[in-house]
């Protein structure tokens, strides 16, 4: 156990940020280099997520576990490294991240670094990621009016250069020059920039710092209730007991749903498997399009709903059927309807006996229209039956994903519809149309 959990640390490549006086840095150097003596790199980590993994909450149940980060790179920001940035990293933990993070917020760690991909931001011991977040964004105004003089960035820079040196030439840290990949020219390269940093450089990146704040990609270690009702909204959530991986709805939905035509909204028209990815492709918190090509020879890169279908499955959320195909034209029925949207519920886990004369715990299905029923989103007919089998109407799509968005119909809410009038899901549908 000890060999395989250092060797998915040192896979994840880990760093350690030490404060205090020298004697205890040479103790925990010693204490962290023999723990992982025994550890190999890896070439691939075993647990997989979603493609891209944009931002994430491990939900625990721990107390005062909270761990908050930000992350942004150099790909999606249009900027290159330079070993200046290093002492950014620095100068922002010292001067502003740290004074106010841990000086008048009270957590106990908290930092910035910069590395080859990009920008990482850390708290720990905070209980509030809003907090954090507000804090983050306002790097980039600070870096803009820094007061800082050159003998000041000269006493950051030079123990971060002795630390720089140490980790490419010490064999005890394990991080050799072989195991960067970099040849001695870049080494000398990136220390020469780490020497050179003044004022000014610093205060030209500030727009590079609000520009890898602004990409959003947040993950945070804390209770559910913290995460629900953080403004951050989570691509993801993963449980820290089961490492189980649930995609997450939008907090902020805004209209999903138009009508066939410009009046008509045709609610009890049956919704197709394209139309169902639609929907759901609006309203996942993960908006990130595809990257690849369609995983279906029925769906082409000309179909209106390719970028939908792509992208969730893409994501894992969506899936074709065992032929390969996807078979977007045809009606999406109530089980597999549930089957998609139970990704989405973490509440409810415990199964009750089958309430409905037309589900058995024998059935594929079972499993998620019971969660999906017994976290109260889905309901069955008058005669005691589910109809799995039965195409969903857009009528009961749009109210099963209202609950399960906590979306209200607000008696100011305007629509065009000529032909909901009088209708059981009127409220659901005029709710559904609005922002």
């Amino acid at each position: 156990m000890r060999q395989l959990l250092c060797d998915a640390l040192l896979n994840s490549l880990p760093t350690v940020e030490y404060v205090g006086e020298r004697s205890g840095f040479d103790a925990l150097k010693a204490k962290i280099t023999d723990a992982f003596q025994v550890a190999e790199q890896k070439d691939e980590a075993q647990i997989t997520l979603p493609v891209g993994y944009n931002s994430a909450a491990i939900i625990t149940d721990l107390p005062d576990a909270t761990h908050f980060m930000l992350s942004g790179n150099y790909a999606e920001s249009g900027y290159a490294y330079s070993g200046k940035m290093d002492i950014l990293g620095k100068v922002l933990t010292a001067k502003y991240i740290l004074p106010v993070l841990r000086g008048r917020y009270g957590a106990y760690g908290a930092g910035v670094y910069f590395d080859a991909a990009g920008m990482t931001c850390s708290v720990a011991g905070l209980s509030d990621i809003d907090l954090a977040v507000e804090v983050w964004q306002g790097m980039g105004e600070y870096l803009r009016t820094i007061e800082i003089t050159q003998k000041e960035i000269e006493a950051i820079t030079v123990p971060a250069v002795k630390e720089f040196d140490e980790y490419y030439n010490d064999s005890d840290y394990g991080a050799t020059l072989a195991f960067s990949e970099k040849t001695s020219q870049d080494i000398a390269r990136t220390r020469a920039e780490m020497l050179s940093v003044t004022a000014a450089d610093l205060r030209g990146y500030a727009d590079l710092v609000d520009a890898m704040v602004a990409q959003g990609h947040i993950f945070a270690v804390t209770g559910k209730d913290e995460a629900d009702s953080t403004a951050v909204d989570f691509g993801y959530y993963a449980h820290a007991d089961t490492l189980e991986i649930a995609p997450r709805l939008t907090k902020t939905p805004g209209s999903y749903i138009s009508g066939k035509t410009h009046d008509a909204f045709c609610p009890d028209d049956f919704l197709t498997r394209a139309e169902a990815a639609e929907l759901l492709a609006r309203l996942v918190a993960d908006q990130r399009p595809a990257s690849g090509r369609s995983p279906y020879p029925d769906v082409n890169e000309q179909d209106w709903y390719f970028d939908s279908v792509a992208s969730l499955s893409e994501k894992g959320i969506l899936n074709g059927y065992e032929d390969g195909s996807f078979r977007p034209d045809a009606q999406i029925t109530r089980a597999e309807f549930a089957a998609v949207l139970a990704q989405f519920v973490d509440e409810g886990n415990a199964l009750p006996a089958a309430e409905y004369r037309d589900v058995t715990a024998r059935d594929w299905f079972y499993a998620p229209v019971m969660h999906l029923a017994n976290s109260g989103f889905l309901t069955g007919y008058d005669d005691q039956t589910m109809r799995p089998d039965a195409p969903i109407t857009r009528a009961e799509a749009v109210t099963v994903l209202n609950r399960m968005l906590g979306r209200t119909y607000a008696d100011t809410m305007q629509h065009p519809f000529t032909d909901i009038a009088g209708h059981w899901a009127y409220e659901a549908i005029v709710a559904a149309s609005n922002d």
